[in-house]
């Protein structure tokens, strides 16, 4: 067996240029031009144009020097259309315009959760008609309880979900520890203080605050619903006597952001 080259030209060739279907396209431009001479009237300038026409199209069917494996012809066309926009297909012009109508974005958040307000009492008020409470909840280690205790706060814990049938939602956060209040009153102590020991405790509480804030702390709350005040305000209390651990209210700042959190996790809280 022998290994046949792919790029073998098999067009039939009249001398070294000369290809068959350039013979059929010089004789048709002949035909050509013999026809529409006949509209000009002088009939000297009908003869030049005929074999001015025939000879520009013979010159245009020569191999091209830029590119060997196209004609003049071909390799102009190429030239000229070079241009990204007049070479795309039609289906990617379609997928690029498809494409471009989804490069709208939307400037804000806020369009995408259903955070309309905080109401005078401090609950979040949603686009769906629903308020909204966010409670932390105060974690404990059964590690450092006796096995009673331990057992008994298990077993809370367990009928608390067997008996609350309201919406419920358990947050789980990871954030580093924010002292800057704390440590600005511990820092106008220091400066106001004249006694030397009591200077050294209150420093020491301060490199404490310091490093705590390297640290980072696993936070725990839990967010209730309901349809209207009244009922929000019930599932709170009933949540403050039933739920195993303590409950504690935030500020309007740490909701606002716990809520944002949820809804957009590049949100920095």
């Amino acid at each position: 067996m022998y290994s046949i080259e792919k790029d073998i030209n098999i067009k039939s060739k009249f001398g070294k240029y000369i290809y068959k279907e350039t013979i059929y396209i010089l004789i048709a431009s002949l035909v050509i031009f013999q026809i529409t001479k006949k509209l000009f009237i002088n009939e000297l300038f009908g003869e030049i144009y005929a074999w001015l026409g025939f000879i520009i199209t013979f010159i245009l069917t020569l191999p091209s020097k830029a590119n060997p494996k196209k004609n003049i012809f071909n390799s102009l066309n190429f030239f000229l259309k070079r241009n990204n926009k007049t070479v795309k297909t039609i289906d990617k012009i379609f997928t690029l315009k498809k494409k471009n109508k989804n490069r709208t974005v939307k400037n804000s958040t806020l369009n995408y959760i259903d955070f309309l307000k905080f109401t005078d009492d401090g609950y979040i008020f949603s686009k769906t008609n629903t308020f909204i409470e966010i409670l932390e909840i105060e974690g404990a280690n059964l590690n450092n309880l006796t096995k009673n205790s331990a057992q008994n706060l298990i077993k809370k814990n367990q009928e608390f979900y067997v008996s609350y049938t309201e919406d419920i939602k358990l947050i789980y956060l990871k954030y580093y520890s924010n002292f800057n209040e704390e440590k600005q009153n511990l820092i106008e102590k220091i400066e106001n203080e004249k006694d030397n020991f009591k200077k050294e405790i209150l420093i020491s509480k301060l490199k404490e605050f310091e490093l705590t804030e390297k640290r980072k702390k696993n936070v725990y709350y839990i967010c209730i619903f309901a349809k209207d005040k009244e009922e929000l305000q019930e599932n709170i209390n009933q949540l403050h006597f039933s739920f195993p651990l303590k409950l504690k209210n935030i500020s309007q700042k740490n909701k606002e952001d716990i809520y944002f959190k949820l809804n957009n996790m590049n949100s920095e809280f």
